[in-house]
């Protein structure tokens, strides 16, 4: 089970109730229809569309003692990504869930769920306690991937290797391109000396077109898979952790996540853009989030050998050979836009015309990470 198909829409249902009658379990919602289920046979994908429409799930414990196959319904249910929460406290029998989940479920609001950006936030938070399995710190059977920066900017060296540094991934490695930069400049010597991540430099001169120094990355790199990061975005703690999660359940040739936000240096201006149509299939993700096999980029050719366009360049790559393309949420990136300096130029306005939310003057860092993101979620912090 996983969240494809989620949507980050206003939900045109209201909260529904998740009890047992005594004899079985149902689904009823504030029109008082009601909708058998049978945890036993699991939560079926033709039913996860109806399930989302509602603003929330609420699961009433007290009506049952529960047992295996609820909490195995219930833990599917989460990493589809249903908002779901708790009627009550989550009972001591539910503990196998997991400590996480529990807390998510526990903490949940039915107020905020009418809202689309807190029902997201929510609904991601769900699927990653439930997929956490997966994602232990422990176990270092998980595939791995190698976090690809290329850069030419030695300023930013060192916040773009701090981002991967907080990643929660366990088996993660960095790959710095420096394009036309040496490794002995001391901005880059005191990032390459404060890393704890195993590090590998590649020196390649500035004339080296952009898309030929990223392919230079490619062969260096170790890990199953290769992410790309942008060296002045913004990146949450779960950001690969949930590429990763991703990768696990989308059948996909590349993947990665939709721009939900970005943050426009010159205005102190941090906006959000919903994600129409969620979690699904599509022709391009980010490209300071693309993510693929390594060998499915060398069958591609890698990235185009050109100096700009080169993301658009290895979606067409991608198209054309048959491959698809799947987008996560967007939940632990900011995109960082400043007058000048981008492979991708496009007016603010672009930005702007798109913006459903906006923050003036609020740390950055507060949006990049889903269980931080709450803090801005108020007037008070600029909400609009």
């Amino acid at each position: 089970m996983n969240p494809s198909g989620f949507g980050a829409f206003a939900p045109d249902r209201g909260l529904a109730r998740l009890a047992h009658d005594g004899l079985e379990w149902s689904i009823t919602d504030e029109f008082a229809a009601v909708r058998t289920v049978d945890p036993a046979v699991g939560v079926e994908t033709a039913d996860l569309p109806e399930f989302r429409r509602h603003a929330g799930l609420e699961i009433d414990w007290a009506s049952h003692s529960g047992d295996e196959a609820f909490l195995r319904f219930v833990a599917a249910l989460a990493a589809a990504g249903v908002p779901l929460l708790s009627r009550g406290p989550v009972p001591a029998w539910a503990a196998p869930l997991g400590d996480d989940l529990v807390r998510q479920l526990d903490g949940a609001r039915a107020e905020r769920m009418a809202d689309p950006l807190h029902r997201e936030l929510h609904s991601v938070r769900l699927r990653r306690s439930a997929l956490a399995s997966r994602i232990s710190a422990s176990d270092r059977a998980l595939p791995s991937i190698t976090a690809m920066i290329c850069t030419c900017r030695p300023e930013f060296v060192g916040s773009a290797l701090a981002a991967m540094q907080r990643q929660r991934y366990p088996n993660l490695e960095v790959v710095l391109i420096l394009h036309g930069l040496s490794r002995d400049l001391p901005e880059v010597r005191k990032a390459l000396d404060e890393s704890e991540l195993p590090v590998t430099v590649r020196e390649v001169s500035e004339d080296t077109v952009f898309g030929d120094a990223l392919n230079l990355g490619v062969e260096a790199a170790s890990g199953e898979y290769v992410t790309k990061v942008d060296d002045d975005d913004w990146y949450g703690p779960n950001h690969v952790v949930d590429l990763m999660n991703a990768a696990a359940y989308a059948e996909a040739d590349v993947f990665g996540s939709f721009t939900e936000f970005v943050h426009l240096e010159h205005l102190d201006l941090t906006i959000y853009r919903p994600a129409g149509g969620g979690e699904k299939f599509t022709k391009f993700v980010a490209g300071g989030t693309i993510t693929a096999k390594r060998q499915t980029l060398l069958d591609l050719k890698g990235f185009p050998s050109i100096p700009k366009g080169i993301d658009v360049g290895l979606f067409e790559r991608v198209r054309d050979a048959g491959g698809r393309i799947y987008r996560t949420h967007g939940m632990e990136y900011v995109l960082s836009r400043r007058m000048v300096g981008h492979t991708w130029d496009v007016e603010v306005g672009y930005f702007l015309k798109s913006a459903e939310r906006q923050w003036f003057k609020t740390p950055v860092a507060d949006h990049v990470a889903s269980d931080s993101l709450e803090r801005c979620l108020t007037p008070q912090k600029g909400l609009r």
